[in-house]
């Protein structure tokens, strides 16, 4: 699964920045109204500019990435 098709899945907005998706921070203590997280196209590695919370999102969602993507 890509990235881009997890986005799809889980039903999360998301605009395109150079190699980057931008979505709204995950993060539970951060009422984000404008996307300030950015998303690797490619690894899934996401932090948020304005609160610092990072992580994955294949590991988040429980999904596997394509292996193709795994390095």
């Amino acid at each position: 699964m890509s990235v881009r098709e997890l986005l799809d899945k889980k039903g999360i907005y998301y605009t395109t920045s150079g190699r980057d998706f931008l979505v709204k921070c995950t993060n539970p203590d951060h009422a984000d109204r404008n996307p300030s997280m950015r998303v690797d196209q490619v690894l899934g590695i996401y932090q948020c500019m304005s609160c610092g919370h990072k992580g994955n999102i294949f590991f988040d969602y429980e999904e596997a990435p394509n292996k193709m993507m795994v390095l």
